[in-house]
């Protein structure tokens, strides 16, 4: 007879909640960069722009303007990194933009003209393509309810405005 010792997982502190494998919403949100305000005041420069950024050490650096507060501004500079910095450390930048910088540079503006309600369409991460609408708008992306009534946190690069469009309910 063989006896096979098997593996228990008991929880460090009794009474303490199992964390749970399914995001919530609001870690959702947090992914996002959070909630943008209804009422957002618009900056100065628009969504999309491409900017310089000043960095710590006084050296330059390139990307696109995502959103722009009045006191703050999100600059995504390359492979998804994205600088939140104050508003007096990027201007406007007179060059061409690179391909990729192009690129994301027209998926801002779209996603900037976006608004919670809107039906759109999301691209998932297989190739296929879903539809749902915005519930909360975030500075990265959007929290979308897909039909079915699945929740999904998507980035603004994967959200695109649906040629089909009903009353927001």
């Amino acid at each position: 007879m063989v006896r096979v010792a098997r593996k228990l997982s008991l929880p460090m502190i009794p009474g303490a909640p199992k964390e749970d494998a399914s995001p919530t919403i609001e870690r959702m949100r947090q992914r996002l960069g959070g909630r943008l305000p209804l009422d957002a005041p618009v900056g100065a420069l628009p969504p999309g722009a491409l900017v310089s950024l000043t960095t710590a050490k006084g050296g330059e650096r390139i990307g696109i303007l995502l959103g722009d507060d009045g006191r703050a501004v999100d600059v995504y500079l390359e492979r998804g990194v994205v600088k939140r910095t104050r508003v007096d450390s990027v201007t406007l930048h007179v060059g061409e933009p690179t391909d990729e910088q192009a690129l994301v540079s027209t998926h801002a503006r779209l996603f900037a003209a976006l608004r919670e309600g809107e039906r759109v369409v999301v691209e998932e991460p297989e190739g296929r393509s879903t539809t749902g609408r915005i519930r909360e708008k975030c500075r990265f992306g959007a929290l979308v309810e897909a039909e079915g009534g699945r929740n999904l946190a998507v980035g603004f690069r994967r959200l695109w405005p649906s040629a089909k469009e009903d009353s927001p309910s």
